[in-house]
């Protein structure tokens, strides 16, 4: 428990109360009491019932977090939109059933954290949410939201981070989304989305992690991925994806993980790649239309320089070529697992023995 005072010992400014197993309501909490409370937490207890209607009379709070206490029940109250001073907003994690976001949230225009994650969230993200130009984190991750993705999300012009994984989102992304300059993870696996993803995405210069995994997206995936260089994961597994633009991963030095697992991909695997992948980790590309030989013209595999790579797995293709004589692929020094069945390789694998 730490409670802090102001300078002259007079009001409680900062209440932090986390992982006390705290236990009681906050329904007859006296908040007009703390009328200078600037930090509330109350993560990780036992507490139960209503967040009140009356906490939005904490009109000098700055931080509010109540995530973690899996018995609170009820709405999240309209009257936070009243916390002019909020920047940081946390309410995951809560036993609320069937609520949908007030859109008072838009209110808050000082956040730069969001954080509403599995708290069964349902309807629609309101449209108000692109009032919140500062904020930096959007975390609405594990819930039931439906509906398309607002285009004014695209005026959360500091935005780091967007997670709105496993939802019931649909429709595209929106092409607004192109201002989002400061971007660097972008996280929407497992919705509803679909169509073509915007050639524009890939102009983003920081973007480091996307992950859109378990959609219905189709078409080309974004030519300029890399273009700003940054790129060092990308999840497009179980999508309708049917073409790569050569070399689309061109500029990808930093790239460790690629995964674009039973998509429709029809493309020569190596004119994808314009560059040795000298810091990649994982490529998962199983059950695509890929085809081409995975040997250089020196008869070596491509891969030949990633040297950290783990886990390969290339089954269910098209790609053909003898790799008997490929010493590095039999020889890889961290790989731990490799699956090139159902191709048109052939060649002798060596054994262990083999030099």
């Amino acid at each position: 428990m730490h409670i802090s005072c102001n300078s002259a010992r007079s009001t409680i400014i900062k209440l932090n109360i986390s992982g006390a197993s705290l236990n009681g309501t906050l329904d007859k909490f006296d908040f007009s009491a703390f009328p200078n409370l600037k930090k509330l937490i109350l993560f990780q207890n036992g507490l139960h019932g209503n967040i009140p209607e009356g906490i939005g009379g904490l009109t000098s709070l700055a931080r509010l977090r109540i995530s973690s206490n899996r018995y609170i029940t009820g709405t999240i109250p309209r009257g936070i939109g009243r916390l002019k001073q909020l920047t940081e907003l946390q309410l995951g994690g809560l036993g609320l059933d069937g609520v949908a976001l007030p859109e008072e949230i838009g209110n808050l225009t000082s956040l730069t954290k969001l954080a509403l994650y599995s708290i069964s969230l349902t309807g629609s993200i309101p449209l108000t949410f692109g009032r919140l130009k500062k904020l930096r984190l959007l975390n609405l991750r594990n819930n039931s939201l439906t509906g398309r993705i607002p285009p004014e999300i695209g005026n959360m012009t500091e935005l780091h981070r967007m997670d709105l994984t496993q939802n019931y989102l649909h429709g595209q992304i929106p092409g607004t989304f192109s201002r989002l300059v400061k971007l660097n993870g972008l996280l929407l696996s497992e919705n509803q989305l679909g169509g073509d993803v915007m050639l524009e995405l890939g102009n983003n210069s920081v973007l480091c992690y996307i992950d859109i995994a378990k959609n219905s997206f189709s078409g080309l995936f974004p030519p300029s991925i890399c273009a700003g260089g940054a790129l060092i994961t990308v999840i497009a597994a179980y999508n309708g994806f049917t073409s790569l633009r050569n070399p689309t991963f061109q500029n990808c030095t930093r790239l460790k993980c690629i995964d674009f697992r039973e998509n429709n991909i029809v493309a020569d695997l190596r004119g994808c790649f314009g560059k040795p992948l000298e810091q990649l980790r994982a490529m998962a590309l199983r059950q695509n239309q890929l085809y081409g030989t995975l040997l250089t013209d020196q008869g070596e595999v491509f891969l030949c320089n990633s040297t950290g790579l783990t886990l390969l797995d290339l089954s269910n293709n098209a790609l053909h070529g003898d790799l008997s004589n490929s010493k590095y692929l039999w020889n890889m020094p961290h790989l731990e697992f490799m699956d090139l069945s159902s191709n048109s390789l052939s060649g002798v694998v060596p054994s262990s023995s083999d030099p």
